[in-house]
């Protein structure tokens, strides 16, 4: 295949991919969550079908780096995309936790690789954003780049034991980074919300508003594991947060978005909903650990929602394949 055709393919593969393949490696770490409270082993290998199906959007993303590098750099330039590349790094921060199942040290290294690709794309996307900001432009999207390193620390676990104490202060520098950009961009954003709507193409990204809180509870109580001590009252407020974010996300859900023709920013309703899940579940497993009568209370919210989640997911991979591939070859 020449040159310009190989460009001119993958200047089609648009950024909201990488939000696909995370919402698809994030559904891996869900199902492997939700293996343990139902005590199934079976599941786990969905859960590593889920995070090795996650590679192919990708893979495809990188392809076009790698490719035609000038459509990448348009990406980040783009006021939508240059918020959703950074998905991208979230992506191989969860698939660096399930390598550091089958090799720790490989695991480690992609991680690293992850959080500074990551790092990178933060400090493009500040540059573009400052540089031409527009407050049409400003929509829940804008959480991605500077909260969502946070998944780092989610899936930091396996690593504490290999790199130590050090390692764990990395990990609530990275928390609390995320959680001060959370709470300094949520008064703007609300305003934004209750202002004049999100335009057209730009409306799934309302989505996003869930992920933070959630992403957030998930990586709190991962501290917890690696033995920092857990404020009561400040995760309850986090939980607090998750849960009402989480069902005006259904109901937005339900009432409004899945009515709009799709197109590539439904890769927005994937990751906010399924950390959702694992946030919940990891909630439940914490009280349960600390003797607390509520556990299954969550669990159950936890479920409700992988399975309400896992169907989204699954939902919008359709929809992506019959954008990339078939509709191109039905008109072919």
């Amino acid at each position: 295949m020449a040159t310009e055709e190989k460009k001119r393919i993958f200047t089609k593969v648009p950024a909201p991919v990488n939000a696909l393949g995370l919402g698809l490696a994030c559904l891996a770490s869900a199902t492997a969550e939700f293996s343990q409270v139902l005590a199934i082993p079976l599941l786990l290998n969905w859960a590593w079908i889920l995070i090795t199906l996650a590679i192919i959007p990708l893979a495809l993303y990188l392809l076009k780096i790698i490719l035609n590098f000038p459509a990448f750099k348009g990406d980040l330039k783009h006021p939508i995309f240059t918020c959703i590349v950074p998905a991208f790094a979230m992506a191989l921060m969860i698939e660096a936790h399930f390598l550091g199942l089958i090799d720790t040290i490989s695991g480690m290294v992609l991680w690293f690789v992850a959080v500074g690709v990551h790092i990178v794309f933060t400090i493009t996307f500040l540059y573009n954003v400052i540089k031409g900001f527009k407050w049409e432009n400003f929509t829940p999207a804008y959480y991605i780049a500077p909260v969502g390193i946070v998944v780092a620390v989610v899936c930091s676990e396996g690593f504490v034991t290999t790199l130590g104490a050090d390692f764990t202060l990395l990990n609530e520098a990275i928390f609390w980074y995320g959680f001060l950009w959370y709470i300094g961009l949520l008064p703007a954003m609300i305003l934004r919300l209750l202002g004049r709507s999100i335009p057209g193409p730009k409306k799934p990204s309302a989505i996003i508003m869930a992920a933070p809180p959630n992403l957030l509870v998930a990586a709190y109580v991962t501290l917890g594991a690696q033995g920092v001590t857990i404020q009561p009252m400040f995760i309850l407020i986090l939980v607090g947060f998750s849960i009402l974010t989480t069902l005006w996300v259904y109901i937005l859900l339900g009432w409004k978005l899945l009515r709009i023709k799709f197109n590539p920013e439904f890769a927005s309703y994937t990751f906010p909903t399924v950390i959702g899940s694992v946030a919940m579940l990891k909630y439940a497993s914490y009280l349960g650990m600390q003797g607390n009568a509520l556990p299954t209370t969550f669990n159950l919210f936890g479920v409700i929602n992988f399975y309400i989640s896992t169907a989204i997911v699954l939902y919008v991979a359709i929809c992506f394949l019959y954008f990339l591939v078939i509709k191109p070859r039905m008109k072919k």
